[in-house]
């Protein structure tokens, strides 16, 4: 079965994909499940809840001379079923143009295309959106299992901790596991000279005066740790690993997650993976100043005590 989800790449969509898709594995199609998307603004370049275990192919629009040519190159593909799941006017428009037979959509509301749809996570909305999107699934033979799962390659896994001890290893260090260190994973571009990046500087070395040592991974950014390093004058002599900055796929992000003491990230979706797991983690935007940042630098301190 090989199904088409329209999405945006806020988490209120992209997690409703990750429960249907583990909905699905448990009926008679699991062998040949295969899910693509089309993201209605940004690609997702790597998200814990879809890794490529999951997402097939991913498709970007925008609205030029090429669009209906893309649409049609889409149709091309044989679909067994179309799944809207974002309410945003351009994901309305794709739906109503691709010309595949079976579909299913989240309720049209025509009133929702003049609200500012909420980037922010609500649980409360994609439990609602995800629960109307199985009952049309029952037809399917879906259940109705509204909690999201981690999926990853258990082979891709393997190596990527076999990698990690490798490098650890070669460094005369011990395994990940007999590591105390913090996973600090910021997903945006963080410029050194700013509020944001002396913020980053004072929690790195913060961490450091306490012995705690740091695997960084920044998502779009690969050359501020380099930056942070010379400005802090660390000479990267705390950093568990250092050159795994480009590798953010979701192996590397469940690895570290799991192995770290505890996590420091303005991605949410890492937020939300602690929180059933227990695993300690301090949330923080890096775009709110002021007391927010004391906050947050109190917060690493009990935790790294």
């Amino acid at each position: 079965m090989t199904i088409l989800c329209i999405c945006s790449s806020s988490l209120n969509d992209i997690i409703p994909v990750n429960i249907i898709y583990n909905n699905l594995l448990n009926t008679n199609y699991k062998d040949t499940l295969n899910i693509d998307l089309i993201t209605t603004d940004n690609l997702l370049i790597s998200n814990i809840f879809l890794g490529e275990s999951i997402v097939r192919k991913q498709y970007g629009f925008l609205f030029k001379k090429l669009f209906y040519g893309s649409l049609k190159k889409i149709e091309a593909n044989d679909y067994d079923l179309i799944i809207k799941i974002s309410n945003n006017f351009k994901a309305e428009v794709i739906f109503s143009l691709l010309k595949i037979k079976n579909k299913i959509r989240t309720p049209f509301k025509f009133l929702s295309f003049f609200k500012k749809l909420s980037k922010t996570y609500k649980i409360s909305l994609v439990e609602k959106k995800t629960s109307q999107l199985l009952e049309q699934l029952r037809l399917y033979g879906a259940t109705k299992n509204l909690v999201p799962v981690i999926k990853i390659n258990n082979i891709v896994y393997s190596k990527t901790y076999e990698m990690a001890n490798w490098v650890l290893k070669s460094s005369n260090k011990p395994p990940l596991s007999n590591n105390r260190f913090c996973f600090i994973y910021i997903d945006n571009l963080i410029s050194v000279n700013t509020k944001e990046g002396d913020l980053l500087k004072k929690i790195i070395n913060s961490l450091l005066e306490k012995n705690m040592l740091v695997i960084p991974l920044f998502k779009k950014n690969f050359d501020i740790l380099d930056a942070i390093s010379n400005a802090i004058s660390l000479k990267k002599r705390g950093l568990l690993i250092d050159n795994f900055v480009q590798n953010n796929d979701s192996n590397y992000l469940y690895l570290f997650l799991k192995y770290s003491k505890f996590v420091i990230t303005n991605d949410e979706s890492l937020k939300i993976v602690c929180e059933p797991i227990e695993k300690p983690c301090v949330y923080h935007n890096f775009k709110d100043y002021g007391v927010a940042h004391q906050n947050v630098l109190r917060n690493i301190n009990l935790l790294i005590n």
